[in-house]
């Protein structure tokens, strides 16, 4: 009994020992030209081809040319029809959306980001837009427009899922490009927001997302009163609407 014991022992510290050495199976996503796609894991890597073993556990030889790509399965969120998720690498996107105030006040944007995924979870990035919109200072309307630079996060909170939830923010600094509705300056640009990623099959996925646009300026012009008295309008205001934008994310 003693030495059947030690002979379970050794067993089973050996095959734990070969289960730890033992290499972890490769994930692949294929793409044929045709369109057809297959998910599995790699058998055997030939000179033209690539043995895979797909989830019927049918094994498959795919040649090299008739693909459209491969990826690793290491560096994807794989869902079910084929849509997947990149979790790492460089992304670029770009959205563009409006909003509007009650007094018929409207703000259009357009921007474009690329960044970086620290993690599947957390992304960061910089990116460069343009604001034009108008707004009424103290009964006067104006046309003011904005270049803002700016610092972009996105964190997703709920992990994988074809239509992912984000948070995502961006903060930097909005510079003036028009001038003739008065003198105003740049100001603190911040843009708060939640959003939804959607997988596809390709390198393009679609974006919708809600955002708060919040824009200080500061500036002074000469206006013209009832009795056509001149008036000097000095303003230190900010910009707060809400904004619902669209997009695409390449990567």
């Amino acid at each position: 009994m003693r030495y059947l014991t030690v002979f379970v022992l050794v067993l089973g510290g050996a095959l734990g020992l070969l289960a730890q050495t033992l290499p972890e199976q490769e994930q692949v996503y294929i793409k044929y030209f045709d369109g057809s796609i297959y998910i599995g894991t790699v058998v055997e890597r030939e000179a033209y081809s690539i043995r895979v073993r797909i989830a019927t556990q049918d094994t498959i030889n795919v040649q090299y040319s008739l693909m459209k790509k491969m990826l690793s399965g290491s560096d994807l969120m794989i869902f079910p029809g084929g849509k997947y998720h990149l979790k790492t690498g460089l992304y670029l996107f770009s959205t563009g959306g409006a909003g509007g105030t009650d007094d018929g006040a409207i703000t259009g944007q357009w921007d474009i980001v690329g960044g970086y995924r620290l993690t599947e979870d957390l992304h960061v990035g910089a990116g460069l837009g343009t604001e034009g919109g108008d707004i009424q200072i103290a009964g006067f309307w104006y046309s003011q427009s904005f270049t803002s630079l700016f610092g972009y996060g996105r964190y997703y909170p709920l992990g994988r899922s074809k239509a992912r939830p984000y948070f995502d923010t961006r903060l930097g600094y909005g510079m003036p490009r028009n001038q003739w509705d008065g003198d105003h300056t740049g100001g603190f640009h911040f843009q708060p927001g939640i959003g939804v990623e959607f997988a596809s099959r390709n390198n393009f996925r679609f974006l919708i997302s809600v955002s708060q646009y919040v824009q200080n300026t500061r500036g002074e012009a000469t206006e013209f009163g009832p009795f056509s008295q001149q008036v000097e309008n000095r303003y230190n205001v900010w910009y707060n609407r809400t904004l619902f934008k669209i997009g695409l994310q390449f990567k």
